[in-house]
């Protein structure tokens, strides 16, 4: 699958948590996937589309502490994370200051409660 790394490409539906330096926001996008049509089908190489929830994380780079590459490490440990009881990231990107953090959408609450 292929998630979308421009923030216009995502529609804000709600927030969903606030802290410090970063606020989380309930969303859809649009992502893409391979298509596995059977070789020598007309359906072989289309690519397709299906609308999907997610959860962005928005941290003002502005305002962080940690340096960049701290969080850089962060995030690539997210990615590359594969498990039933970790968070799984999408995607990541900066647009202006901010970076968004795609995840999946919880929806059982905060795990704090």
């Amino acid at each position: 699958s292929e998630w979308p790394t421009d923030a216009s490409q995502y529609d804000l539906i709600g927030k969903i948590g606030q802290g410090a330096f970063a606020s989380v926001w309930s969303a859809t996008t649009t992502i893409t996937h391979p298509n596995a049509g059977a070789a020598g089908t007309e359906d072989q190489g289309r690519r397709q589309q299906q609308q999907q929830e997610c959860a962005i994380k928005v941290l003002n780079l502005d305002h962080v502490d940690s340096n960049l590459s701290e969080i850089r490490l962060e995030v690539q440990a997210m990615r590359l994370s594969s498990h039933p009881n970790v968070l799984s990231c999408f995607t990541a990107f900066v647009q202006a200051t901010d970076l968004w953090l795609v995840t999946q959408l919880m929806r059982k609450g905060s795990s704090l409660h």
